[in-house]
């Protein structure tokens, strides 16, 4: 029994200790003592504290960075709008700068093309130049060096042009192409040329109607003439332009045209009827020499039989 009663008052004093460490002492001075009931209390208190002071500096660090979120896209809203309008009221000056760009570079591209056709133009000329002067080389070098009678040389032209005529043809097609060539060019360029001026002053003159009273109306008609201009196609204007503009080949043309008129074949005969009636005449005047210089002969022989 006294066994069991130590044990009893044993196992009360660590109760009764394990409690004072627990929830603290008090003396009989009056000093407390405090346990860990206490410390934790405080520190509760403490982290109920530091997380309100930690909530409200959240709260306040929200609501600022919202205000600078806002502020940062109402000036970003406003940029964009302002660029997005800046960039409206720049794109029919970009549409017709490019429309403008466009025009020039064809408009460069067919000067280009003009420049080789009017380089193969005066080589063709320079070529049927130089083919031309052959039978005169040739009836010159018959008349003065080997001394030939000038109805003798004539006899040989028609070998000579028939000679020639194979050469003298093809150089004549390609002289033709390249004048039509020089000519659709030309007018193309001038088209482009308009075209180009037209885009470039777009802007310009819409930017004067805009301080008119009818500015609507105005700018509608603007808009309508530079698309109506815009839409013409260029390569229509080169239909039927094909005349050349060079003397010597409006007289081949023309030549050529003669021939495409003869409705029948006997208006081909009359037109062919003139031209062998010019080489009788020719063959006329050379049998006239002929008898002349036969009964000069005949008249100095006889002259020579009376001496």
């Amino acid at each position: 029994m006294q066994n069991f009663k130590a044990k009893s008052l044993e196992r009360r004093n660590e109760i009764k200790e394990l409690y004072n460490e627990i929830f603290g002492t008090k003396t009989e001075e009056g000093e407390e003592t405090e346990g860990l009931k206490d410390e934790l209390d405080a520190c509760y208190d403490k982290l109920a504290e530091n997380f309100e002071k930690l909530k409200k500096d959240f709260i306040e660090l929200k609501t600022s960075k919202e205000k600078d979120f806002n502020d940062f896209k109402s000036l970003k809203e406003n940029d964009f709008n302002e660029l997005k309008a800046k960039i409206q009221s720049l794109l029919p000056g970009a549409m017709s700068a490019g429309l403008s760009s466009a025009y020039n570079q064809k408009r460069r591209l067919e000067e280009k093309i003009r420049g080789k056709a009017e380089t193969t133009f005066n080589i063709a000329i320079i070529v049927l130049v130089v083919i031309s002067a052959i039978p005169v080389g040739i009836a010159s070098l018959l008349l003065f060096k080997m001394k030939l009678d000038v109805l003798e040389v004539i006899k040989y032209l028609p070998q000579l042009l028939g000679l020639i005529v194979p050469i003298y043809a093809p150089v004549v097609w390609v002289g033709l192409t390249s004048s039509k060539k020089v000519n659709q060019s030309k007018r193309l360029i001038e088209e482009y040329a308009h075209k180009e001026a037209i885009s470039k002053t777009y802007e310009g003159l819409s930017r004067e109607v805009s301080k008119l009273d009818d500015e609507e109306n105005l700018k509608e008609r603007l808009l309508f003439n530079i698309i109506s201009t815009s839409a013409e196609n260029p390569g229509k204007l080169i239909q039927g332009f094909n005349k050349p503009d060079y003397p010597m080949l409006e007289i081949i043309d023309k030549f050529t045209k003669l021939l495409k008129t003869a409705k029948s074949t006997d208006e081909l005969q009359s037109i062919m009827d003139g031209i062998i009636s010019i080489g009788q005449n020719i063959t006329g005047y050379e049998n006239k020499i002929n008898k002349n210089e036969y009964k000069l002969s005949k008249d100095t022989n006889e002259d020579d039989e009376e001496a």
